[in-house]
């Protein structure tokens, strides 16, 4: 008996033991989406995925014309977000050179 080696535990073994292992009840966000999914009465072909057919003629002009015309002002008012980001990043980035310029400077050598 002494000989024996003692046989660990699985992680799914300890926590099925360990009732206390989630005290305050607490969901992951993928739970919450399936679970608000589920009480809107949402299935994924509600959701957007059309399961309707289409007829040869529409298929023929789609794969004719596989892009849609966007106006300038529909772009700038789904994408006008990107120029503010992009003018953000350029000066983090002017201000992390610019300090390093100054830390070369200041900086012995």
């Amino acid at each position: 008996m002494a000989d024996e080696p003692i046989k660990r535990q699985t992680a799914t073994e300890r926590r099925s033991k360990n009732k206390t292992a989630n005290p305050f009840s607490t969901t992951s966000a993928s739970q919450r989406r399936t679970q608000k999914r589920l009480t809107e009465g949402k299935t994924p072909a509600a959701s957007g995925h059309s399961t309707a057919h289409i007829s040869q003629e529409q298929v023929a002009y789609l794969l004719e014309h596989p892009t849609r015309e966007v106006s300038t002002e529909e772009m700038q008012k789904e994408y006008g977000f990107v120029l503010t980001d992009i003018r953000n990043m350029f000066m983090v980035a002017g201000g992390l050179i610019l300090l390093e310029i100054i830390l070369a400077l200041v900086l012995p050598k």
